[in-house]
């Protein structure tokens, strides 16, 4: 995979890499693992979130009647 970043953001990643003695590929694949990782949580919530409001769609239904 070939990435491109713009000069500011590659300088900010070179001074973080320095500062924790990591390369910056080591530092990107960290954060795309996160990233991957959260939005498949918030995924996963969605879902269930879903699910459970179509299960109890019945007693919301009253509740917003009264």
């Amino acid at each position: 995979m070939d990435i491109h970043l713009n000069l500011k953001l590659n300088l900010q990643l070179q001074e973080i890499a320095k500062q924790q003695g990591r390369e910056i590929s080591e530092i990107l694949i960290d954060a795309i693992a996160e990233y991957v990782e959260r939005n498949t949580q918030e995924q996963a919530f969605r879902a269930k979130v879903e699910n459970t409001i179509a299960t109890h769609r019945w007693l919301l239904n009253e509740l917003a009647e009264r």
